[in-house]
């Protein structure tokens, strides 16, 4: 009696399964990085004077995000040609109320 071989490619739904869980990993820790990147940010921009918060609003990864902006119209020495600027944003997002 002849065995079959035991070199049996695994079945595709176990290479989907594992490329599945490996995209959710990747997905989790970038969502992490990127709430933690934010946090730091907001913290900073608290920080700034009127010239580091133009900069901030042209440089910053994170100068379309709604926290991001809302940090920098809270703070004080943001001029009002900066915050003329963050209200001419386009996008629906900005004027939706903000969760805690």
């Amino acid at each position: 009696m002849s065995e079959k071989s035991s070199s049996r490619p695994e079945a595709p739904w176990a290479l989907w399964t594992g490329l599945a869980g490996g995209l959710a990993a990747a997905v989790i820790g970038w969502e992490t990085w990127r709430g933690l990147e934010l946090e730091r940010a907001v913290q900073e921009v608290s920080r700034m004077d009127g010239r580091r918060l133009d900069e901030a609003f042209e440089r910053s990864l994170l100068n379309r995000d709604k926290y991001f902006l809302g940090a920098i119209a809270q703070n004080t020495a943001a001029s009002a040609s900066l915050l003329d600027r963050i209200a001419a944003l386009p996008g629906d997002e900005y004027y939706e109320a903000m969760d805690h």
